[in-house]
């Protein structure tokens, strides 16, 4: 399933490059292609190319398990307390996911692909019990603990939603 505010975002993303690299003439014909490029699978395949391209395997769509780590501990990061997400501190999210060896400060560390965060919730969502901030996957059932205090201090909770915002808020082109 997608992600609507990824997928909104990757979209309007997609038409601004379709625009800018004349492709297209005008915004319907680049959400047609975009769309179309979607629908038929061809998106899928000029990345698989890519992917392939850079010495990736040919097959990573088809078979993903075969090719992606899997990290030896899932752990949900479960509020304290039922609501709605009202703000995160995107920073102290990033600083949770560098301190599971998911990134680096340095150009000369190694990324772990297996580590990071799954299933992130977004502002507005309704998080509790049922519905966890993140799925926190980790080396360690320690590790995986100190991300979750980490995101329960990155989220804050309201008792009822906020107003949603754009998801993207202005293009440079225009």
């Amino acid at each position: 399933a997608r992600e609507p505010r990824f997928h909104e975002t990757v979209m309007a993303l997609a038409r601004e490059l379709l625009l800018l690299g004349g492709l297209a003439e005008d915004e319907v014909e680049a959400d047609q292609a975009r769309q179309d490029a979607l629908d038929t699978g061809a998106a899928a395949e000029a990345f698989q190319r890519m992917v392939a391209g850079l010495g990736g395997p040919a097959d990573l769509l088809e078979a993903p398990e075969r090719h992606l780590p899997r990290a030896a501990c899932q752990m949900p990061a479960v509020p304290e307390r039922a609501g709605f997400v009202a703000a995160i501190d995107v920073r102290a999210v990033g600083v949770a996911v560098l301190a599971l060896g998911g990134g680096r400060t340095r150009a000369d560390q190694d990324i772990d692909y297996a580590v990071g965060l799954g299933d992130v919730a977004g502002i507005g969502e309704e998080v509790g019990p049922a519905r966890p901030l993140a799925l926190v996957h980790a080396r360690s059932e320690a590790d995986a603990e100190a991300a979750v205090a980490q995101l329960k201090a990155a989220f804050e909770l309201a008792p009822e939603a906020p107003r949603a915002g754009p998801v993207v808020l202005d293009s440079l082109a225009e």
